[in-house]
């Protein structure tokens, strides 16, 4: 289902370029504090504020992954008269996590996006809950590329479009479809359809 990519022994060898292969966050973290201190590159520093946004608290959730399946979930609770205010209110939340607002927007904050793009997308690729229809029965390929698609717009497009929001969107859209043309296998085959 995923286009296969080579692996890097070392992660700290031309910097930042295996910057998101470093796995565990704490030692993202540590090696990022190195840096800083040791040469102080604004794109280091810019590195480490996006890092502390999307990695919050003592558990260091991914808050991107937290917004983006908020946003996922949230999708049969249309908004009405009676809850606009509160659905805004949340969406607005969530928009603050993923970085679309309240963050500025940077070749570095790209970066992150993409590293997002393409965790979300392997996740899903690969789970077998996620492949799995009523839990039991694997889907093909071409379903489960379908459906990762349709996620991808109603979380960029569709629900942006609902708060007028869609303007916003467009970065994040623009790179959530380049890592899935780029990962899944025959991407823009299923994109298009």
């Amino acid at each position: 289902m995923l286009v296969k990519e080579k692996a890097q022994t070392d992660l700290t060898e031309d910097w930042p370029l295996h910057y998101f292969e470093i796995e565990n966050i704490g030692e993202r973290k540590k090696i990022l504090q190195e840096r800083i201190a040791q040469y102080g590159e604004r794109d280091d520093l810019r590195r480490a504020e996006i890092l502390e946004r999307r990695f919050a608290g003592k558990k260091q959730d991914d808050m991107f992954f937290h917004a983006w399946m908020m946003m996922l979930a949230s999708q049969n609770e249309k908004p009405n008269f009676l809850n606009r205010k509160r659905k805004e209110r949340e969406y607005a939340e969530w928009m603050r996590e993923l970085c679309i607002t309240d963050c500025e927007r940077d070749a570095v904050l790209e970066k992150e996006w993409e590293d997002f793009a393409a965790r979300y997308l392997t996740i899903c690729a690969t789970s077998g809950s996620y492949r799995a229809i009523l839990g039991i029965i694997p889907m093909k390929d071409v379903h489960l590329a379908r459906k990762i698609r349709d996620e991808v717009l109603l979380i960029t497009k569709k629900l942006p479009a609902l708060y007028g929001r869609d303007k916003e969107f467009e970065d994040l859209y623009r790179i959530m479809r380049t890592v899935y043309l780029r990962l899944i296998e025959n991407g823009p085959e299923y994109w298009e359809e």
